[in-house]
């Protein structure tokens, strides 16, 4: 009966850590990615933004 016990503990604490470490990496790859975005974004401004002061520096 004890081993059936154990069993069962060890099981319950395999399935929370592979539960944490999946939910961990969901994190991160949502972070990455919403850091993608974000680079995207600033660099397409950075443009816009450079180009609107060389139209500036032609007039």
């Amino acid at each position: 009966m004890k081993t059936n016990i154990y069993q069962k503990i060890v099981l319950l604490l395999a399935f929370v850590l592979l539960n944490t470490t999946f939910a961990g990496c969901e994190v991160i790859a949502d972070i990455f990615k919403a850091g993608f975005w974000i680079g995207i974004i600033a660099v397409v401004i950075i443009i816009i933004i450079v180009m609107a002061i060389i139209r500036m520096l032609r007039r």
